[in-house]
């Protein structure tokens, strides 16, 4: 059972601790002009570790203000069943 700090009815309308700031629309349609302005120029490399059941690449691309960023990605090789991806964490 969770543990529930208000009773339900207030939990229909609690806006949480830090309220929606006035310029929130604004904020965010700058942030996506911003993001929809960079050519992310991305490359995908393979990586050297790599085995017969996995195949991993280095996956490089550039975010807001063309910052650089980089993840591996790992994956298996085979397909025949449901098995997740792996994304590390950044390197950059």
């Amino acid at each position: 059972m969770p543990m529930i700090d208000l009773p339900y009815e207030e939990l229909l309308h609690y806006q949480g601790r830090n309220p929606r700031p006035n310029d929130f629309d604004a904020y965010w349609d700058r942030a996506l002009a911003e993001m929809k302005a960079v050519n992310p120029r991305v490359e995908i490399v393979p990586n050297s570790f790599s085995t017969p059941q996995v195949e991993c690449f280095d996956l490089y691309f550039l975010r807001r203000q063309e910052r650089p960023h980089s993840r591996t990605i790992c994956s298996p090789t085979s397909h025949n069943h449901a098995a997740p991806g792996y994304s590390s964490v950044s390197r950059l």
